[in-house]
């Protein structure tokens, strides 16, 4: 079945299999992605489902190479906070999906598996605080630097202001 029936008319239920990303192979790079890539300070893999928007971005042909390649920082952002409760229904959806994405690549649903699915192209890891004591070493073992900061912010414009910062770098914890 296709990722809108799965995550729309399935409500992300039940178990996935496998994912694939049909035509990417021949998929190429919008004009100036690439040479904005290369000219960046900061390339920021935003907290974003790692399998269906971050995987397939990063496929196109190119890509991980230009990010990886880049002299950018590339920070990663954590899109998993296992230690504060989901309020929102979408949110729901979202974790259950991004959860099923990951395990079936074999992975469990924690911000170290996320950071592990970038960790060639990552200088840096926003990790929630929440889940600090649970995943930092293990973020920060290949080298990656992990910060530190609340990142569930919605609605908080001074804590999202915050998490500006850190990813930015401008402030780092």
């Amino acid at each position: 079945r296709s990722f809108e029936e799965y995550l729309l008319r399935d409500a992300a239920g039940g178990s996935v299999v496998g994912v694939e990303y049909r035509g990417i192979e021949g998929s190429t790079p919008a004009p100036g992605v690439l040479d904005a890539i290369a000219a960046a300070d900061v390339v920021v893999l935003g907290p974003s489902n790692p399998i269906s928007s971050l995987g397939p971005i990063l496929g196109v042909p190119g890509m991980r190479t230009a990010v990886r390649e880049s002299p950018a920082q590339v920070v990663g952002v954590t899109s998993v906070v296992a230690n504060v409760p989901i309020r929102d229904p979408g949110e729901e959806r979202r974790a259950r999906c991004r959860g099923a994405l990951l395990a079936s690549r074999g992975l469990p649903h924690t911000a170290s598996a996320v950071a592990g699915q970038f960790a060639d192209l990552l200088d840096v890891f926003v990790l929630d605080d929440a889940d600090e004591a649970d995943e930092a070493d293990e973020i920060a073992a290949p080298g990656v630097e992990v910060r530190v900061v609340p990142t569930v912010v919605a609605g908080d414009a001074v804590a999202a202001g915050r998490l500006a910062r850190v990813v930015l770098g401008v402030e780092t914890r």
